[in-house]
């Protein structure tokens, strides 16, 4: 009988000593981090109808802000575990654009941001961006309008860019025109029916226009929502009241406001985040948040917290 209650003490220790690690634990470490993000992983809730929140780390490969693998892994840190997002957009270079350097640290990028489980959304680097990508140039926003040969580049290159670098959901537009200003209906048409089922698995999304009055001309006049799987539209001219019309002609689309901040343009009207938030988006881009984390520590400082507590319920 001893040895029975013996056997049954240490089994009952065991089990108590084990059930204080999770499986990434390792010896000698402490498991904070691991029992906050299956904390998080569980109790993680958002405001209003969100079920996605991604940050932005654009404008630090555009910029060349970048230069060790340390920072990156402060900023998956911040993101993650700081703002508390569910993934990161990335910029999509013209071809040629992208140096040796930047290039190891966005696959570094990508495989810890594979590794903490975050997904990835990629789309043109800078306003015109599908624009400056078909003309190969990052400073060349010529016109492109009905000219096919820069249609084809379009593709081509988000094409090649979807399986050099995995990722979960893709656009070839960033801030373009409305339907025939910058692309013709024809080519807009073209350019998602030809990437739809063509990106190496991604989600494809857009049309990532720069304000929401624009992003209804794209649900009206073209094809677009033949092929997306997420409707996407930035709203940088403040058009909060247009919200509910777009959510309702993207037909049970996922809606994203694809590049939000908690700028206080107008006392009169409310920040782009409030509006999208209150009006029922799904998901947020939290526009250039990657300045708000501290690339040597991974923390977020008072505007970064601030800007978390828009969209994170208490």
């Amino acid at each position: 009988m001893n040895l029975l209650k013996n056997s049954l003490l240490m089994v009952c220790v065991a089990t108590m000593f084990f059930s204080c690690f999770t499986p990434d634990d390792k010896p000698g470490e402490s498991n904070q981090v691991y029992q906050a993000a299956a904390k998080y992983s569980v109790e993680k809730e958002y405001k209003g109808n969100l079920d996605i929140v991604i940050g932005d780390v654009k404008q630090a490969f555009i910029q060349n802000k970048l230069s060790s693998k340390d920072q990156i892994e402060n900023l998956v840190k911040g993101f993650k575990y700081e703002f508390k997002v569910d993934g990161i957009r990335i910029p999509i270079f013209p071809e040629g654009h992208m140096d040796k350097n930047q290039e190891q640290l966005l696959r570094y990028l990508l495989a810890k941001c594979q590794a903490e489980k975050l997904m990835i959304f990629a789309n043109p680097a800078n306003h015109l961006g599908g624009a400056r990508i078909a003309n190969g140039s990052m400073t060349d926003t010529s016109p492109v309008k009905d000219d096919f040969t820069k249609s084809d580049k379009l593709i081509q290159v988000v094409q090649d860019f979807s399986k050099k670098y995995k990722c979960d959901f893709i656009s070839p537009f960033n801030e373009e025109g409305a339907p025939g200003s910058v692309w013709s209906v024809e080519q807009i048409n073209d350019i998602y029916a030809s990437l739809h089922g063509k990106v190496s698995g991604a989600k494809l999304v857009g049309s990532d226009v720069w304000g929401v009055p624009a992003g209804i001309r794209y649900l009206d006049e073209t094809d677009i929502l033949d092929y997306v799987d997420v409707s996407t539209t930035h709203n940088l001219g403040f058009n909060h009241d247009k919200w509910t019309e777009y959510i309702n002609k993207s037909n049970g689309l996922p809606v994203w406001d694809s590049e939000t901040n908690m700028h206080k343009k107008y006392q009169n009207r409310a920040t782009r985040i409030e509006a999208a938030i209150d009006s029922g988006v799904n998901g947020l881009v939290l526009y250039n948040s990657w300045t708000m984390i501290n690339l040597s520590t991974g923390e977020i400082g008072t505007n970064g917290q601030k800007f978390r507590d828009f969209y994170l319920e208490e």
